[in-house]
């Protein structure tokens, strides 16, 4: 087995090149993927947003006038994402008004939380205010499973990988032949 001292020079600085390239490639993946992961929890967390504010339109009047009717039906509509696990509406008191699933494993905290949006462990807990004539009449807060965001960036970090991998065997093959 050859040593790298008894490889040629031109074998040494091809073996130098290849491993610095693929050290490069390497850190790009890792970017890549930081990078395609923040601006998916970004982009899941804006829609989120969206989302809840329009639900937060729906229900300014009922909580308002204490209906919970509208709170059950709108909560209804937002139970259809799968990866929502908690959608809990409070009064302008902070007390608990409605909470979806009814019977949900995910404790629901008793007292309304001041807006935030918080991630733990791919979980993100969303709390905003309702606002009716700009006053708040309560709040939507809302724990959501990033599953999809994490598969969409362990996916990604896939492709990088692979890529990496095509480039240094392409840079292998080339180095043979030119050698």
């Amino acid at each position: 087995m050859n040593t790298a001292r008894s490889l040629s020079l031109r074998h040494k600085v091809t073996a130098l090149a290849l491993t610095a390239s693929l050290l490069v490639l390497v850190t790009a993946s890792l970017i890549f993927y930081s990078r395609q992961r923040a601006s998916a929890r970004e982009a899941s967390l804006q829609m989120l947003k969206v989302r809840l504010a329009v639900v937060g339109e729906t229900l300014a009047t009922a909580l308002e006038f204490k209906d919970n009717r509208p709170v059950k039906e709108a909560f209804g509509h937002l139970a259809q994402d799968a990866n929502l696990r908690l959608i809990v509406a409070y009064d302008e008191n902070r007390a608990v008004v409605e909470k979806y699933p009814p019977a949900a494993g995910e404790p629901a905290p008793a007292r309304a939380p001041v807006e935030s949006a918080t991630y733990e462990d791919d979980i993100l807990r969303l709390s905003l205010p309702v606002r009716h004539n700009g006053a708040v009449v309560g709040t939507l807060y809302v724990v959501r499973d990033m599953a999809e965001v994490r598969a969409q960036s362990e996916s990604a970090l896939i492709s990088a990988g692979l890529a990496a991998l095509i480039a240094l065997g392409l840079g292998v093959v080339f180095s043979g032949v030119l050698s």
